[in-house]
């Protein structure tokens, strides 16, 4: 089972000594596995919804079937957390383009989240009262890069990525793989938003971006916050609609043994 790595990083990846509260602009990132053993996995999925299930019955492979299950199962087991609701009860609303929300009937509008996973590893993203995007991608070899970002990404994206040096183009595709899915996300419109309808250049490597994008004949400003991810395979961002007065990265397994171990 592949377990994530819970190293601080630049973001400070940590285990709290009891479960965090939101409050003011405060952001809470957690890192969950996705790959977990056979009880846990019957557990979360008791916590799923009919039409969880029916969503994960569609998978082909058990493997990905499993991982969706799981991901889904902790996603509500940390909003529940937030909510102060049984995690089995919580319902969820969809736009028209599929961002899931928090159903108004439950009366926790303020609990905005986002979720996003890749290979073993998922990221939910949770604030109150303002909406989060968040992306996830595991670096791996990309021989096309060059190709989908020169149809992707914008003129000046593209022609950075061309000058790279071809060991770092692959680490540098995903990162703005990442941080512009986070925006989309953030946005709400899935693949109906261009990618090219914004631009991350000249590139920060490291400080959040201020980014004007053009949507229905207007432009909106939003932005997006680079994450160390919790594997140094992988890379991930965080988009918000205002600055964050605090961004705080939790690990939910490494917190949920402890409370194990001390029997809460």
């Amino acid at each position: 089972m592949n377990r994530i790595d819970t190293q601080s990083g630049s973001n400070d990846w940590s285990v709290p000594s009891y479960w965090p509260a939101l409050s003011g602009a405060e952001t809470h990132v957690w890192a969950v596995d996705v790959e977990v053993d056979a009880p846990r996995l019957e557990a979360l999925e008791q916590l799923l919804s009919g039409d969880e299930i029916a969503r994960a019955n569609r998978f082909h492979f058990e493997r990905d079937r499993a991982r969706f299950v799981a991901a889904r199962g902790q996603l509500r087991t940390i909003l529940g957390r937030y909510a102060n609701l049984a995690p089995a009860s919580l319902r969820f609303a969809y736009s028209a383009f599929g961002k899931p929300s928090l159903s108004p009937s439950m009366g926790v509008e303020r609990l905005r989240f986002n979720a996003s996973g890749s290979d073993a590893i998922a990221l939910v993203a949770a604030r109150l009262d303002a909406d989060v995007g968040i992306d996830i991608e595991r670096i791996r070899s990309m021989p096309d890069a060059l190709a989908i970002s020169k149809r992707l990404l914008t003129v000046e994206e593209h022609n950075e990525l061309t000058s790279l040096p071809e060991e770092l183009r692959n680490t540098r595709f995903f990162q703005y793989w990442a941080r512009k899915e986070a925006l989309v996300k953030l946005l709400g419109k899935g693949l109906w938003q261009s990618l090219q309808s914004f631009s991350l250049h000249p590139w920060s490597a490291e400080h959040a971006q201020r980014v004007t994008i053009g949507q229905d004949g207007t432009t909106v400003t939003q932005w997006v916050i680079p994450i160390t991810a919790p594997r140094k395979d992988f890379v991930a961002a965080l988009a918000t609609v205002a600055p964050i007065g605090a961004l705080r990265c939790w690990t939910l397994d490494a917190l949920l043994e402890q409370g194990r171990q001390l029997g809460r």
